[in-house]
């Protein structure tokens, strides 16, 4: 607001007209405040040349004194939350065989969905796969591997991931196996 443009508003403050509107400061657990104007026992106490504090072309009688008062909540930006999952996963990979990792579909608490990312690898890093140790299977938003039996040692690699959302950060999860023979 322009230095010629005040009023006279105190978070603090109460409301004497009605004497029931109390302001109270932003609490950032809620995103609850209130705001309360300052009200003047004199009509001469009040400055009404600060445009914006009064309203052209309406009477008012100060002689009661004036108020108002404002309640709500808001969101302020920066203040955001930790997205979060539950991941239910088996403790071991079958050496050879058919083993689910993902039931259904992981939802975070931001509502996303998280996309899967399956890698394994005769290598500790498990970065890329070849289809004679393993094979990713997806159907109907489970997601299983089908492991050969042919690596002595199999490193598996499962990455779920969402992306930022408003007030929320980005979700990232991972879980390594190792599958012995």
């Amino acid at each position: 607001m322009p230095a010629d443009r005040q009023c006279a508003v105190v978070l603090a403050a109460t409301e004497k007209l009605g004497g029931q509107a109390a302001g109270k400061n932003y609490d950032p657990a809620t995103g609850a405040f209130a705001v309360a104007s300052t009200t003047y026992a004199a009509p001469n106490a009040i400055d009404v040349t600060p445009a914006g504090c009064l309203a052209a072309n309406i009477a008012y009688d100060l002689s009661k004194g004036m108020g108002w008062y404002l309640t709500g909540t808001m969101t302020l930006p920066g203040a955001t939350a930790a997205q979060t999952a539950k991941v239910k996963l088996p403790k071991k990979i079958k050496p050879k065989g058919k083993t689910v990792l993902l039931k259904k579909t992981v939802v975070t608490n931001a509502g996303q969905e998280a996309t899967a990312k399956l890698s394994w690898s005769t290598k500790k890093s498990a970065k890329g796969g070849k289809a004679t140790y393993a094979k990713a299977v997806t159907k109907g938003g489970s997601l299983a591997i089908r492991t050969t039996g042919t690596a002595k040692r199999l490193y598996v690699k499962l990455r779920l991931s969402a992306p930022a959302r408003d007030g929320y950060t980005a979700y990232s999860f991972t879980k390594k196996w190792t599958v012995k023979r």
